[in-house]
């Protein structure tokens, strides 16, 4: 793609990746996504030590970041601030650095910085946004509808569909004893005569994972995804009825929030002291809950219908307001 107005710069960080896109997507012009990887010793050091400087990429390991340069700069994540306010300075500083998520080091060297609600922090780039971007766009829910067609047709309705995260600092996933999960799912197979399709992600601990397959291997009316089949997450966002999320991911809440369904959070063993102190995860379930998007389990499924939630839409507003005139090259490329 020749002279994109946009480069969404990314890493191995998937769940980053996912956010920079979802908002590049909504701008509505050709973007190009650019890899970078940090030489050493960068990449060892912390974002506060990065020289804004583009000799602290490895080319060998990034992208070609030569030819015309952009208009708009996305990033997220700490080791890409400093190459994203590089390339700002290699535009002569006309192009506006646009930086998902806090990056604490030379905050006030970007544009604009977005940043959920349940950031406590502030800081006058912050655009702030009530849970997190997402791609959760109509092409991806249709192609997963594709993936998921052959395997909700060997299962009754209704489809329950529920998202399985991983472990963070603030939430566990033993494999020892796994209950925390299985509990709830065979209360929720009490209640109805439809079936739960289990999505474990990528983070899901393998011990968790064969705990599930044996709980539930004579129930019919699970099925769960192995991991090595074709992923049916976008199609479980798009064609279940229901949906039910681990509480340890904002973006796995968001995605099934922005898919149009009433979304229920599971919750799971706490870790350290997150059994006392609350965290940005509590903040963000009391918004979720607040808003109306999302409720947490408790002990049978609720139905209500939640309100749109369009994150993207309210930053690109922003940035209009922001930056009206830098903005130009929105209308004039498409």
């Amino acid at each position: 793609m020749e002279n994109a107005p946009v480069w969404v710069l990314y890493d191995e960080k998937i769940g980053s990746t996912h956010q920079c896109l979802g908002l590049a997507q909504r701008l509505g012009v050709p973007f190009e996504l650019k890899k970078v990887a940090l030489k050493a010793p960068w990449s060892k050091r912390g974002p506060q030590f990065h020289p804004v400087d583009l000799k602290i990429i490895d080319p060998a390991a990034s992208d070609d970041l030569g030819g015309p340069l952009p208009k708009m700069i996305i990033a997220s994540g700490s080791k890409l601030a400093a190459p994203a306010l590089a390339l700002k300075a290699a535009t002569g500083g006309e192009a506006l650095a646009i930086q998902i998520h806090d990056p604490v080091a030379k905050r006030g060297q970007f544009d604009a910085i977005v940043v959920p609600n349940h950031d406590a922090r502030q800081h006058p780039k912050f655009i702030k946004i009530k849970a997190a971007l997402t791609v959760t766009d109509d092409q991806r829910l249709d192609q997963g509808r594709s993936i998921l067609a052959p395997i909700l047709s060997g299962l009754t309705g209704p489809h329950i569909g529920v998202m399985i995260g991983g472990p963070n600092r603030a939430f566990g996933f033993p494999d020892k004893d796994v209950s925390y999960l299985i509990a709830p799912l065979k209360q929720l197979l009490s209640q109805t005569s439809g079936s739960l399709l289990l999505c474990p992600s990528r983070r899901t601990p393998d011990g968790v994972l064969d705990a599930l397959q044996k709980a539930f291997a004579a129930e019919p009316r699970v099925w769960i995804w192995d991991r090595v089949s074709e992923n049916p997450y976008f199609g479980i966002l798009a064609a279940c009825d229901r949906l039910l999320v681990t509480q340890d991911s904002v973006n796995m809440v968001t995605e099934a929030v922005c898919a149009g369904h009433p979304v229920t959070m599971l919750p799971l063993p706490r870790k350290g002291l997150y059994r006392l102190l609350r965290s940005k995860f509590d903040r963000f379930h009391d918004l979720m809950i607040a808003e109306g998007f999302a409720r947490h389990w408790q002990g049978q499924l609720e139905s209500w219908q939640p309100p749109q939630l369009d994150d993207a839409g309210l930053v690109i507003e922003e940035l209009k307001r922001r930056f009206d005139k830098r903005l130009s090259f929105l209308t004039e490329s498409q």
